[in-house]
């Protein structure tokens, strides 16, 4: 699985999946270690899963589906809470 997940072309999927404009270095992302689930969203930033559903409902975080999980790329999520929390 480690393997599949660092794959150019997984991250590839993973970044476009997530509609992110902003530029990325993808050497700089470790999809074994910069994917994040909800319960770890919750636990590190301190928000209810109530709070997370709303975030992405309304569209202010970048997800991406992976089976039936909700991942988050700890980078691109770290951003969008710093913008949401910061405005």
């Amino acid at each position: 699985m480690k393997k599949i997940l660092q794959s150019e072309e997984a991250k590839k999927i993973a970044i476009s999946s997530l509609g992110y404009d902003h530029g990325i270095n993808l050497d700089d992302i470790d999809l074994t270690r910069d994917l994040m689930t909800d319960k770890e969203v919750e636990k590190i930033f301190g928000i209810s899963y109530r709070t997370l559903c709303n975030h992405r409902k309304k569209g202010l975080i970048k997800y991406f589906k992976m089976g039936s999980k909700t991942m988050y790329i700890k980078q691109i999520l770290t951003m969008d809470i710093l913008k949401i929390y910061n405005d």
